[in-house]
């Protein structure tokens, strides 16, 4: 579990109050704290970048400093707020299922001092290796015996991975290099092929393209009912022709739904203005990242796993949304 706690990088943005606002910050209330820190994931991941983006937006139009942590990623800051040493974060909902009920990761830890309170973006499967592997999909015949990086093991694609090798009987070498180490691996010939579960288009992945030839894939097609039965929270999605650099064909794959979290015990007034400023400014998180879009997409908190906090259903029912009673 001192895993699971460990942030492995931090890197702090701070945001004066006010500034860039041009007017625009509620004044921050007495009860409310002087500061905000967004938990993200691991450098070159897209909640790095979009929470980034999405602690400026908070700073500027609800007037609360933030700092930005990159942490092990969504496990990770699951457990970092339940324990109060985060405020606001991001998981997958297969993380907070796990962790809500003590399963996988959690191995009977229950971490269920933390709420949701918006949609981020569904994570799309996406393997990704250079052209001259020939490795074309998750699959026992192009993966067995490879060098394979799912990511540091507290994020979410580092928690799936060993899941959907063990369901499709593949035996790789699973490796676990944080995000930013991946690509320079995977050029020097230390690394096969990387399995991520990302937004789309993923940073990495355009990075790569920019400079090598490359072939993404992700379960085979044939697969996928396996893989969904096995974990039903997986949803059948594709990744559309010409997203990437080469990629011409529509390929079929996997998604799973992303939530911000927050502290249960913040002021309700303040995680429901979060909200408000984050829809009403929405075109701002567009010119972060492209994945953004799906953050409007409010009817998407009914398949969320785990509560809400009160501020953010007072939001979402001010937006004729239906909570669900669980």
């Amino acid at each position: 579990m001192k895993k699971i706690l460990t942030v492995t990088l931090i890197f702090v943005v701070l945001v004066a109050f006010g500034l860039a606002n041009g007017g625009n910050a509620l004044a921050a209330k007495k009860d409310w704290p002087k500061g905000l820190t967004f938990g993200t994931a691991p450098m070159g991941s897209t909640y790095f970048v979009l929470l980034s983006g999405w602690a400026k937006l908070v700073t500027q139009y609800v007037g609360v400093q933030n700092a930005v942590e990159s942490t092990g990623g969504p496990a990770a800051n699951m457990v970092l707020i339940h324990k109060k040493q985060l405020d606001l974060g991001a998981a997958t909902n297969l993380v907070l299922w796990q962790g809500w009920n003590g399963k996988a990761w959690a191995k009977g830890n229950q971490y269920r001092d933390v709420r949701a309170i918006l949609p981020l973006y569904p994570g799309v499967l996406q393997l990704y290796a250079l052209k001259k592997s020939g490795i074309k999909g998750i699959s026992a015949k192009y993966l067995d015996g490879k060098k394979v990086n799912v990511g540091a093991p507290q994020t979410t694609p580092g928690i799936l991975g060993p899941l959907v090798f063990d369901i499709l009987n593949i035996k790789p070498k699973v490796v676990n290099l944080g995000w930013a180490d991946s690509n320079a691996a995977l050029r020097d010939g230390l690394l096969d092929a990387v399995f991520i579960l990302i937004g789309i288009p993923a940073p990495t992945i355009v990075e790569m393209t920019s400079t090598h030839e490359m072939i993404i894939s992700s379960i085979l097609e044939e697969d996928i009912p396996k893989v969904r039965k096995a974990l039903p929270l997986m949803g059948k999605t594709k990744i559309p022709a010409n997203m990437y650099k080469g990629q011409t064909e529509d390929i079929p794959t996997v998604d799973v739904w992303g939530y911000m979290l927050a502290r249960p015990d913040l002021p309700d007034d303040l995680v429901y203005e979060i909200c408000k400023a984050t829809i009403d400014h929405h075109d701002d998180l567009l010119k972060v990242h492209k994945s953004a879009k799906y953050i409007k997409q409010l009817e998407a908190i009914k398949d969320c796993v785990i509560p809400l906090h009160p501020g953010a259903i007072k939001f979402f029912k001010e937006k004729g949304i239906e909570v669900p009673k669980k």
